[in-house]
């Protein structure tokens, strides 16, 4: 399995619209490749009003970009492995958890979830001097990063970035940069990131987000009060907040719903018995179109009494034209205007009555209002912890937004989590609650798995059914414990000894998956609801295909016996039916069911989106059940078949049943 290769099908796209700015060239190994004639293509795009040649521009550049930007579109040929027995109800569950570097598994998923995430929620290191960063070497090229991918496993490691490293600020912006560009293409039109930060980095992080999501689809940044008791960490200031940028993917085409309920002390009940409270302006002010037509169904006065409720609608010339009859009869005048010319009103007249026939008017002195029965309004940029009463179901409930850490590690405490550093799973809700439909969250930043509890909590409390995709390497805590210091130390071995009382081995991973199975159960008991509340491990390891690149001349003795089957010794026909997954691009979450036909297992994915048998000597009768079922994909390995005859026969065998089916031997 290889991820695709971003910077060929960026080629590609070139040659299609200038040709003639692609030429045909060998590698060093005599291999043909394409390369971009950049000074044809130049001269080919040459505007002076389009093309900017000078070097001096506003970006923000640091030491290695190139090599980030380079990384990021390099192939890997990494896969998931399927971790059944640290699964929970892996028959039925949707969601997902993955142990790995985040950047490849990122680039994994690139295919399978191309423009399919919804929401996108990352906590990253702040970079405050004692952070752990993902250990980049950005001094090496890509095809010393593809060789280092592929074959060094014990690279699953954290380094600690400290102000003295010369590349303090590069080595993590390079690390964010790689991530957020392969996460952006993952990420649907509609919807958005939210990346919480402090300030050591958040101006940088708005440059580069700028730069990957482009800076008109910024949406906002929240400042968020997590510690309102402050920290006495400046001679200057006492810090009590964070921050959250947030941005689009196209904010064009999307946006938040209304998620903060209002409180009921600012609502009113109407003579139907229904909350409301003053929406928008209906007459006065409300449009600043000019009347074109005095004929216009948007062009009315209206005069009201309020002491019997009773409206007139009356079409006048002139501004200064006035009905004196209902004036003296107490009727108020009502009109839309600049104070010299009639504007149009927002409703048509038609649209108008309507309103007041359900009551849903309110007549001030200047300016008549529509009722506003919405009980919710928007988020404001500051969120700070508040409670009070609101209606919800025609209820006088509390609603209380709760932002702080020491709400976060309280929760964890009571779960028998050991960790004071977490995010508040109610923050996260807040945020997940900006969106109306069920969707995918992603988290790849996952640590304490917080995105998890959140999304399990809000859709046990709103009856929804998002799922989550977190990812977390699973760091080794034994060799923590030799680098962490006081507090952490004591941290660091607590979730040792809590490792070795579910007899789980010393990863950090274990600590954040337990919380998931407490918290999920935790929310069952209280709520009760119908819910998918459990998940899938993944884990991130090599290829399943052997690597076998020999000459001829080199084919030895003792290397023949490579040359049987190209498939790992070591992988089972689960492991091999997830790397497929991957490769036809399909998703993780999708059921799957283990059937045996005659003699064989056969995997049937999404019932018949891909059916899949791994077993060697597949029975004939096997073949032509599968063939029933019209299978869109088709899948064998090639110990599957005695011989080649036996293969070309099977494939004929399906084409007769099921013309459609795409067959693919591995």
């Amino acid at each position: 399995m290889e991820t695709p290769n971003l910077t060929l099908e960026n080629v590609e796209k070139i040659e299609k619209l200038f040709p003639n700015c692609v030429k045909e060239t060998e590698d060093e190994e005599g291999n043909k490749v394409k390369k971009i004639d950049f000074d044809l293509l130049r001269a080919e795009l040459w505007d002076k009003a389009s093309v900017e040649w000078l070097d001096e521009r506003y970006r923000l550049d640091w030491p290695w970009k190139k090599r980030s930007i380079l990384k990021a579109n390099t192939p890997i040929t990494k896969t998931l492995r399927p971790v059944k027995e640290d699964s929970v109800d892996w028959d039925n569950t949707q969601n997902i958890y993955i142990e790995g570097d985040n950047f490849e598994v990122l680039k994994i998923l690139q295919e399978s979830y191309l423009w399919k995430i919804k929401m996108i929620y990352i906590d990253p290191p702040y970079n405050t001097g004692n952070d752990f960063v993902y250990n980049d070497d950005f001094s090496e090229d890509s095809e010393e990063y593809k060789e280092r991918t592929e074959q060094d496993v014990e690279w699953y490691k954290m380094v600690k970035n400290t102000e003295s490293n010369g590349r303090f600020h590069s080595d993590w912006l390079s690390m964010m940069y790689e991530r957020l560009k392969v996460a952006r293409d993952l990420l649907s039109n509609e919807w958005c990131i939210f990346i919480s930060i402090d300030d050591n980095e958040l101006d940088n992080l708005r440059k580069i987000c700028d730069e990957i999501f482009w800076e008109n689809n910024f949406v906002g940044n929240f400042t968020v009060e997590n510690n309102p008791k402050w920290r006495k960490n400046s001679h200057f200031l006492s810090v009590s907040s964070e921050y959250c940028v947030c941005f689009a993917k196209d904010k064009n085409q999307g946006g938040f719903i209304e998620n903060i309920a209002k409180d009921v002390s600012s609502l009113k009940i109407d003579s139907n018995g229904n909350y409301y409270s003053p929406g928008k302006r209906v007459i006065v002010w409300e449009s600043s179109n000019d009347v074109v037509s005095y004929e216009s169904e948007k062009h009315f006065s209206v005069y009201y009494n309020s002491d019997n409720n009773d409206i007139k609608i009356i079409k006048e010339k002139e501004i200064n034209e006035c009905n004196k009859s209902l004036l003296d009869s107490w009727y108020k005048r009502y009109i839309s205007s600049d104070w010299e010319n009639f504007l149009e009103n927002s409703y048509t007249q038609t649209e108008f009555i309507n309103i007041y026939n359900n009551d849903w008017l309110l007549f001030k002195e200047n300016s008549i209002y529509e009722k506003d029965f919405n009980l919710n309004t928007r988020i404001k940029s500051i969120i700070t912890d508040m409670e009070y009463q609101a209606i919800r179901d025609g209820k006088e409930v509390t609603f209380k937004i709760d932002v702080k850490t020491e709400t976060a590690w309280k929760e964890l405490k009571k779960l028998g989590i050991p960790f004071d550093m977490s995010k508040n799973h109610l923050f996260i809700k807040l945020l997940i609650s900006l969106f109306e439909k069920d969707w995918i969250v992603l988290d790849f930043f996952s640590g304490s798995a917080t995105t998890a509890h959140s999304l399990l909590q809000y859709n046990a409390e709103y009856n929804k059914n998002s799922q989550f995709i977190l990812v977390q390497l699973p760091e080794n805590l034994d060799d923590n414990l030799k680098t962490v210091q006081g507090k952490a130390k004591t941290t660091v071995k607590n979730w040792i000894k809590l490792c070795d009382s579910l007899g789980k081995p010393h990863l950090l991973t274990e600590i954040w998956k337990e919380r998931i199975r407490r918290a999920a159960k935790k929310i069952k008991e209280e709520t009760n609801a119908d819910i998918d509340y459990w998940f899938r491990v993944y884990r991130v390891d090599e290829s399943c295909m052997k690597d076998v690149y020999y000459h001829p001349s080199e084919a030895k003795q003792e290397n023949l016996a490579l040359f049987t089957s190209n498939i790992k010794e070591d992988r089972t026909p689960e492991d091999l039916l997830t790397q497929v997954i991957l490769n036809f691009w399909l998703t993780l979450d999708l059921p799957i069911e283990e059937k045996k036909i005659w003699n064989n297992k056969v995997f049937y994915v999404a019932w018949n989106s891909l059916i899949a048998c791994f077993d060697e000597n597949i029975d004939d009768n096997v073949i032509d059940e599968i063939a029933k079922d019209e299978p869109i994909k088709l899948v064998f390995r090639d110990a599957c078949f005695k011989n080649d005859a036996q293969r070309i026969n099977v494939e004929n065998k399906v084409k007769r049943v099921s013309p459609e089916t795409i067959i693919k031997v591995i």
